[in-house]
């Protein structure tokens, strides 16, 4: 698959130039931004990076390496990552998936803000961009225009610059699945923030276009009716497992995390 991808884009590419698809070359990639590594702001979002050999660290890792297996065995490339409502900690999973696959050579990946009414992974990354993947959705820009390189080299990011107000009709449109058609040709994994269900009806939309999810479960927190309500909402044929967040292990004081498959 990656050997795949390697030549699509060396194909695609002509030296010192745009392919006809629009994929920049190496030559002209982004000024890299650093992640930021340390604790401030939204850093549980940064966990792989803050805190590399933390247990909360080590957790992303092994859900990562369980994602891959997953997305490998499905034949895939992209997963969404959503919850049932708010504060349940999707963004801080999507966020550490995309550094912990980053991290450990898994190719090239692109992490992408779809939470348009919403956005928060450039917040929780540390970048203020000057154009948004919103814009890509709209069909207003390219989706090498908005992307933001990173000091991780394999790891590009698509924030959102600001929220969408009709993110509804924006999602509905030709843009999102010709955007995520773009990078699913080039990057060997797509992690996307999706919205949370319940609020809004944005989730089902991007599930048209991305191939897989998983629905993250903060421990202690999230009510069983709305988690079931969730799971009735979410593609069954998608859903590749949960994700429970916050369970506090009886050995260590951090939180951890942990991935649970879905059994039927």
């Amino acid at each position: 698959m990656a050997e795949t991808r390697d030549a699509l884009r060396r194909a695609a590419v002509p030296p010192g130039g745009r392919g006809p698809a629009g994929v920049t070359p190496e030559d002209a990639r982004p000024t890299p931004v650093a992640i930021p590594t340390n604790r401030v702001g939204s850093w549980q979002a940064r966990a792989v990076v803050v805190d590399r050999y933390g247990v909360a660290a080590a957790c992303f890792q092994r859900f990562a390496w369980t994602v891959r297996r997953a997305l490998e065995a499905r034949g895939v490339t992209s997963v969404a990552i959503t919850s049932g409502v708010r504060n349940e900690g999707k963004t801080v999973t999507a966020c550490n998936l995309a550094l912990a696959l980053a991290s450990f050579g898994s190719g090239r990946i692109a992490l992408v803000d779809l939470d348009l009414r919403g956005p928060s992974v450039g917040r929780a990354l540390g970048m203020k961009p000057e154009m948004g993947f919103e814009r890509c959705v709209t069909q207003e820009a390219s989706v090498w225009d908005v992307r933001v390189a990173t000091d991780l080299h394999s790891l590009d990011v698509f924030p959102v610059r600001g929220p969408l107000p009709n993110a509804h009709e924006a999602l509905a449109a030709p843009g999102l699945g010709a955007a995520l058609s773009e990078l699913r040709r080039v990057y060997d994994v797509v992690v996307i923030d999706s919205p949370p269900v319940l609020p809004v009806p944005d989730t089902p939309l991007i599930l048209l276009e991305a191939e897989s999810c998983v629905c993250v479960v903060r421990a202690g927190r999230t009510h069983p009716a709305a988690l079931r309500q969730t799971l009735e909402l979410l593609p069954r044929e998608k859903l590749l497992g949960m994700f429970v967040d916050s369970v506090r292990s009886v050995r260590h004081s951090d939180e951890y995390l942990y991935y649970a498959k879905d059994q039927d």
